[in-house]
């Protein structure tokens, strides 16, 4: 689809390059921190989700996590008032309330459906022309521009629970309503809109399903098309949006990625918690998977991001600060050793572990692995010579840190 009003491009400004698309082309990573939740004050934004809270100052180059029981963010707004021109509009239920100054005010009523919109909601609930119907009919969230007022729209049926979504505005010149309802939109829910230029976005989702269902609506309004875009149309990393938060000209998106900075006719940023750090030393260990089996090994420095390779249970593989080396067998490598040497394995995440044989005090010490690239170094009477650049670390003892990413095609 084409989306002149954005420019939409793909290539992104980097701190630290990591091609998204390459990294989730085989698998969903376990380890990334979605943050459902955003709201905003004077200072920043805020990202959250039941135990991070993503902090995002404005004229910072990057979000960071703290724990939730450390910042207090301000509640989500309802996104039903918007002040537009000096007057300030809001909307409840079927009325839109339009306010000049302090006490000056009109109130203006949804008029009866249209004869276009009840046919929607026919074809969405499956209903005959003849059906008695009781309907109802709600407007948000707002917005403002291009001398309108912009609003989610619902129709409901009460009797049968037959539902379709849209969006409507009310012309500020003429003082009159248009509707504009969608059968492709189904059952969800408008959650959130904003204007810019001839452009409208409008975010939907089930209430009680967000990652899932939630789906990104373009209204061009020059054209009069209304049609759905996907995050990667933005340059947005991720599979589905969660929620947004418009501030200024920029808009901040939540995904199943992670979170994305956006702002019209610029490339979108995307962060990624790719990494962890610590606040204070850490102790990394080697794990053996069957039987189950800790040996401590070094020690992860207060302050140091180190980037993740996988998570299993309340354990995150990450990359240590010197390389290990270590032996396997000649037949588990002849077997497995291509597999091995790729960032992530053919095989399920469950079942599929290297074990590695490393010689510590003299002894050798069984470490397991996995979706980590293992480098073949020699041959060797005790069997293949690797390296390998991970250990693993408890959960619970650090940080998610953001990695700003490329969106790879």
């Amino acid at each position: 689809m084409r989306l002149k009003a954005y420019q939409l491009l793909t290539a992104l400004c980097l701190y630290v390059i990591i091609p998204f698309g390459n990294l989730l082309a085989e698998t969903k990573l376990p380890y990334l921190q979605t943050f459902p939740i955003i709201s905003a004050d004077s200072l920043g934004v805020y990202f959250r989700n039941e135990t991070w809270t993503a902090v995002w100052r404005y004229g910072l180059g990057r979000p960071a996590c703290v724990p939730c029981s450390l910042v207090r963010p301000p509640e989500p707004d309802k996104n039903r008032a918007v002040f537009y021109k000096g007057d300030r509009f809001f909307v409840s239920g079927d009325t839109l309330s339009w306010a000049k100054g302090i006490v000056t005010g009109k109130t203006y009523v949804l008029p009866n459906p249209t004869d276009d919109a009840l046919r929607e909601l026919y074809k969405v609930g499956g209903l005959k022309p003849q059906a008695t119907l009781a309907l109802g009919e709600e407007m948000g969230p707002i917005a403002a521009g291009s001398d309108r007022i912009w609003f989610g729209l619902v129709l409901f049926d009460e009797l049968s629970q037959a539902a379709v979504s849209g969006l409507g505005w009310f012309d500020l010149e003429t003082e009159r309503f248009v509707r504009l309802y969608s059968a492709d939109i189904g059952r969800l829910r408008p959650r959130w809109m904003a204007v810019f230029g001839d452009s409208v976005l409008v975010l939907c989702s089930f209430a009680a399903q967000q990652e899932e269902n939630s789906r990104l609506y373009l209204y061009q309004i020059h054209s009069g098309e209304f049609l759905e875009t996907s995050p990667r149309d933005l340059g947005i990393a991720g599979d589905h949006f969660l929620s947004a938060l418009r501030s200024g000209d920029s808009v901040f998106f939540s995904t199943d990625y992670g979170i994305s900075l956006w702002q019209p006719d610029k490339p979108a940023r995307n962060f990624a918690t790719l990494s962890v750090s610590a606040r204070m030393p850490v102790g990394l260990s080697f794990l053996t998977f069957e039987p189950e089996g800790e040996v401590p090994f070094d020690t992860l420095p207060p302050g140091v991001s180190t980037r993740i390779w996988w998570q299993a249970g309340e354990w995150v593989e990450v990359a240590v600060p010197r390389p290990v080396q270590g032996f396997v067998s000649s037949e588990s490598w002849a077997e497995f050793g291509e597999i091995w040497q790729k960032r992530y394995w053919d095989c399920p995440q469950d079942s599929c572990f290297a074990r590695i044989q490393i010689p510590m005090s003299g002894e050798p010490q069984a470490a397991d692995f996995i979706h980590t690239p293992l480098t073949y170094l020699d041959s060797a009477p005790e069997g293949v010579k690797i390296g390998v650049n991970a250990a693993w670390v408890r959960i619970q003892d650090v940080v998610p840190t953001f990695v700003e990413t490329q969106l790879h095609r």
